[in-house]
C-alpha cells in the first residue's frame, strides 16, 4: 500500500538557499522568504534525512519512493522524480 506524506519548510531568511534532493542530486533555488513542499510517495517504509547549513538544504530520500517539489505553490518538476535503484 502506497504511503504519502509531505515535508513543508520556509526559508525565513532574506538569503537564497539551494535545495538538493538526494539521491537524484537535483538542485533547486529557494529564494529568501519562499516556502517549499516535498510530497513523497512510497510503498516502503523510510524516513527522510534533512541537513541544513547556511546556504543549502539537503533532503535524502530512500530507494523506491517518488517525490514532487512545490515552491510557492507551483511544481518545479515535469512530473514525479522516481528514486533510482540502490
Amino acid at each position: 500500500m502506497e504511503k504519502e506524506f509531505s515535508i513543508e519548510m520556509m526559508n525565513s531568511s532574506d538569503n537564497d538557499k539551494n535545495i538538493i534532493i538526494e539521491p537524484w542530486a537535483e538542485e533547486f533555488l529557494l529564494r529568501g522568504r519562499q516556502s517549499y513542499t516535498i510530497n513523497i510517495h512510497s510503498d516502503q517504509d523510510g524516513v527522510p534525512l534533512i541537513s541544513v547549513n547556511d546556504d543549502q538544504i539537503s533532503v535524502y530520500l530512500w530507494s523506491g519512493c517518488t517525490c514532487d517539489v512545490i515552491i510557492d505553490g507551483r511544481s518545479v518538476l515535469d512530473g514525479m522524480m522516481r528514486t533510482p535503484s540502490p
